[in-house]
């Protein structure tokens, strides 16, 4: 785990750190089912933990382990277990004055659980003994005096948890948080539908002003009527920019999937704008798919036969024999489009009347004729002069 081999480097801030608790806490309090309930929630125990074992070594903020101790009251047994676990496995590569900041934490640990726990310190100590061993755990209880003063009332309570004052704002803000964070469609939708019960006052499709859409997919989604298909939309399409930007194309175009499934429910079918709005979301799926191959070329795709044929229809679509004025795709698909098929030798699809409307386009174009002019006239001919005249101007020194 990052986490652990962290708490030996300790380049991760703090705050980073603790953000990710909040998130693994925050998918798991909402009922994710990205994985298994019990592994899940066993990684938040161990990430709560790593962070412990953090905070001791730094010598600071010892209140947010305690805190954390309160807070997981129902899994302490199993927390206190794997601060011993993972404290142990690493007790010999940390530094001398990290190793006594870590047993006087783990002794404080002791002062304060030790009557709830009674046995099973023990048995935690027998397992892991390297950070406190059985010896020392019998001397240490043998120094302790008994209390003699005598205490009663509140002083007797156990549990000192100050109830948590619910704020409306603060439980919205840490959903919105959520929303920005998650990469999984299905969490979008819970947290579109948690948020939405609050009344927002504002489409939450601008939570974050770094969801940017296309233009021509914008002019869609505007005229929608105000809701969650609206929001839903503009959210995943957001990340999927965010995700290919970062190179994770894979959940960008499984977002992409969902939201074009979305548009083609049976009660969204007599609405037009829904249904250019999946036309538009599967070409945004295509050009995902371009940036991929592209980026790793010279690997070739899986289903190179069926993307060759998307690209053909996406062009064919703006500039072929079916273009329409009404719906067509945006010039940066349309020249990612014209891009890889010149990269995998599809030359007859090239071979389209130049449009200025699209100059990457008309470039492929143009390089697919020169191309063939050469094969044709096997350098008898001078070659079509038109790709000459948009490359040179690339390459000339503008001084």
């Amino acid at each position: 785990m990052i986490l652990k081999e962290d708490n030996l480097r300790k380049e991760i801030p703090m705050t980073q750190r603790k953000l990710l608790e909040l998130n693994i806490e925050g998918y798991n309090a909402i009922g994710s089912t990205d994985g298994n309930p019990i592994e899940q929630k066993e990684l938040e125990l161990a990430v709560v933990a790593l962070n412990i074992i953090r905070y001791a070594m730094d010598g600071e903020n010892i209140l947010s382990c305690n805190v954390a101790m309160q807070k997981y009251k129902n899994q302490q047994p199993k927390l206190i277990e794997s601060l011993f676990q993972y404290a142990d496995e690493q007790y010999e590569q940390f530094s001398m004055e990290e190793r006594v900041l870590l047993k006087q934490y783990f002794y404080k640990i002791i002062t304060l659980y030790g009557g709830e726990l009674g046995s099973a310190f023990e048995a935690f100590v027998q397992t892991y003994s390297k950070v406190v061993s059985l010896q020392e755990l019998k001397d240490f209880r043998a120094q302790r005096t008994q209390v003699e003063t005598q205490l009663g009332g509140i002083a007797l309570q156990s549990d000192w948890v100050i109830p948590e004052t619910k704020n409306p704002r603060l439980e919205v803000g840490q959903l919105e948080r959520q929303l920005i964070s998650c990469t999984s469609a299905n969490a979008v939708r819970k947290l579109l539908v948690k948020i939405a019960g609050t009344n927002p006052s504002k489409p939450l499709f601008t939570i974050n002003p770094s969801w940017t859409i296309p233009y021509p997919l914008e002019q869609i989604l505007i005229p929608l009527q105000r809701g969650f298909l609206q929001d839903f939309a503009c959210i995943l399409i957001g990340k999927a920019k965010e995700l290919t930007a970062r190179k994770d194309y894979s959940t960008a175009i499984t977002l992409l999937t969902v939201l074009k499934n979305e548009t083609q429910r049976p009660e969204l079918a007599g609405n037009p704008l829904v249904a250019k709005l999946g036309k538009m979301v599967s070409w945004e799926g295509l050009l995902v798919q371009i940036q991929q191959v592209l980026d790793e070329w010279p690997r070739k795709p899986v289903d190179q036969a069926q993307l060759v044929r998307n690209c053909k229809q996406c062009l064919n679509s703006a500039i072929g024999s079916a273009a329409s004025n009404d719906l067509m795709p945006h010039a940066k698909i349309l020249e990612h489009c014209a891009a890889l098929l010149l990269n995998l030798n599809e030359w007859n699809a090239l071979l389209i009347a130049p449009d200025k409307r699209f100059p990457g386009v008309e470039l492929c174009s143009a390089i697919t004729q020169a191309f063939l002019d050469i094969e044709k006239f096997k350098g008898t001919k001078k070659t079509n002069r038109e790709a000459w005249e948009m490359l040179l101007p690339m390459f000339l020194n503008p001084s």
